[in-house]
């Protein structure tokens, strides 16, 4: 009975490991599916992410304020965000039913329209406007794919994830305080381009270009010459940004204010105010500094000084002062500095029909630039000649190899890149060294057809801020030689990366003014 009961139990042992293969198989199968299902999760995310930011961009590029706000359609979104999803597909794992929704929002997150499809191409071609108050967008990429499971099952497992991304106003009007120290007026440093501020700076360059419609329009090339055959370009003028006026200087008011809101003190050979002293060019570069004993910025140099010294040095490190738009020259803190003998004098106030505030011009914003509204509006400054090109050529160089990014190149490869604030100018005016006083009146505006001063033309030797513009500047845009009429010096705009200004801030994301010179996008938590 034992010895038979013994052997009965012979093989059971295969039973127990068949059973261990099973769960040992399925818990292997689980555990490729859930990797498989976190890769997949994880590859939908990238190419929302992606998708996003490709139709924002579009978007941004694309406004131009009229309405229909948007030189695009809701379909041309939607191509851009396919194609960037699908840039962004891994070759594995293959799925099917793929489905991408480019939701349009409001700056209060509400959505006002939406595009979806499953199509395979990214060729949509009905166009359907996009909403003119579109200040977000939202993707979602849908996908599903066969499971290891799914295989036995029958059964499509289905993953998706979205993102969003908000329309940039790049650098927006930000407000700032004006100089009211009378016994060194230099003021609190504001919160505007460049200078110390509570919110973040933004590399400035001492450059201004005028304010032309036919050079901003979208459909154009995009493209800005800024230097080319030893000259710079009609329209653009060297800033001397110094804070005490050197054209007056000229006449024996070395103390004399410009109207700007903070100079750059940052390059006196004493630290000025608590600044730290930045070393000037080496003197070896005698084009550059001319072996000056130092390079003061604190406002006392002369124009041949600002143009062989200041300038390189602020093109090579960037501008560290303040300047604004939307400065108040009427403000009250100002009027201590206008009228006596050794005062500034303060612009006459401008028309707010000039040619630059027509509706043709002001269809590139939201709301009107600050002096299209106010007619005491934006720092005015003082312009400087006799800069060599190949100077300013070699610093814009070094600067963007110091701080510049890889970004692709037409033909392939990677080439650094800057974005720099630049501003563009309206208005002009010229010094006149033999007027007599009183009355005081040495500062005469240039005006056009009209008195219009924003179609004057002639030697400006100041010049009214009008708005702001991030330039991209590559290393290809910048043809440096010692031949000064082999210098070309070009920047982009649109489908620029760089600061997200005002937009960066939660709390005020409807006072993103868009504006096609300017804008890009950036990702936001999806909501």
């Amino acid at each position: 009975m034992t010895e038979a009961f013994v052997r009965s139990d012979e093989g059971q042992a295969l039973v127990v490991v068949g059973i261990a293969l099973a769960v040992i198989v399925g818990a292997l199968v689980l555990t490729a599916d859930w990797g498989y299902g976190l890769a997949t999760r994880r590859a939908a995310q990238n190419q929302a992410d992606a998708a996003a930011l490709a139709a924002g961009r579009v978007l941004a590029s694309s406004y131009d304020g009229a309405s229909p706000a948007f030189a695009t359609t809701q379909e041309d979104a939607w191509n851009a965000a396919c194609e960037a999803r699908n840039a962004n597909t891994p070759n594995a794992p293959v799925s099917q039913d793929r489905i991408l929704t480019v939701s349009f929002l409001a700056s209060d997150g509400a959505q006002i329209a939406e595009t979806s499809s499953a199509s395979p191409t990214c060729t949509l071609t009905p166009a359907v406007l996009v909403p003119n108050d579109t200040s977000e967008v939202r993707v979602r990429s849908e996908m599903t794919y066969q499971s290891l499971l799914g295989v036995v099952t029958r059964q499509q497992i289905s993953v998706a994830a979205s993102a969003q991304a908000r329309l940039t106003s790049g650098a927006a009007v930000r407000p700032l305080r004006v100089p009211n120290d009378t016994v060194h007026p230099v003021g609190t440093a504001g919160v505007g381009l460049s200078g110390a501020s509570t919110l973040p700076n933004s590399a400035m360059w001492p450059i201004v270009v005028r304010y032309n419609v036919s050079s901003w329009d979208p459909s154009g090339s995009r493209v800005i010459s800024l230097i080319g055959s030893g000259a710079a370009s009609p329209g653009v003028q060297f800033l001397a940004i110094s804070h005490y006026s050197p054209h007056e200087a000229i006449v024996g008011r070395s103390q004399s204010h410009q109207t700007v809101t903070e100079s750059d003190y940052t390059g006196t050979s004493n630290g000025h105010h608590g600044h730290p002293s930045t070393p000037r060019l080496a003197n070896s570069d005698t084009r550059a500094c001319g072996g000056s004993a130092s390079w003061d910025t604190n406002g006392d140099a002369s124009l041949a000084t600002a143009a062989t010294c200041d300038v390189p040095n602020w093109f090579n490190y960037g501008y560290r002062g303040s300047l604004s738009v939307g400065t108040n020259w009427n403000d009250a803190s100002w009027g201590q500095f206008e009228g006596a003998q050794d005062e500034t004098e303060l612009p006459d106030p401008l028309s707010l029909s000039r040619a630059s505030c027509t509706a043709r011009a002001a269809s590139f914003y939201n709301a009107a630039p600050p002096s299209c509204v106010l007619a005491t509006a934006g720092d005015w400054v003082e312009t400087t000649t006799g800069i060599d090109p190949s100077v300013v050529a070699d610093r814009m160089l070094s600067f963007i190899s110091r701080y510049g990014r890889d970004v692709p190149m037409a033909g392939g490869g990677l080439e650094k890149a800057v974005v720099v604030n630049v501003f563009l100018w309206d208005c002009g005016e010229t010094f006149v060294t033999a007027a007599p006083e009183p009355p005081r009146d040495r500062w005469r505006p240039i005006t056009g057809g009209g008195g219009d001063c924003s179609l004057g033309t002639g030697a400006f030797d100041r010049v009214h801020l009008f708005t702001a513009v991030p330039l991209t500047f590559r290393e290809s845009d910048v043809v440096p030689s010692t031949n000064p009429t082999a210098v070309n010096v070009s920047a982009r705009w649109g489908h620029v990366f760089g600061d997200a200004g005002q937009c960066a801030y939660p709390s005020t994301p409807a006072g993103c003014e868009l504006n096609p010179m300017i804008n890009s996008a950036f990702l936001v938590p999806d909501e």
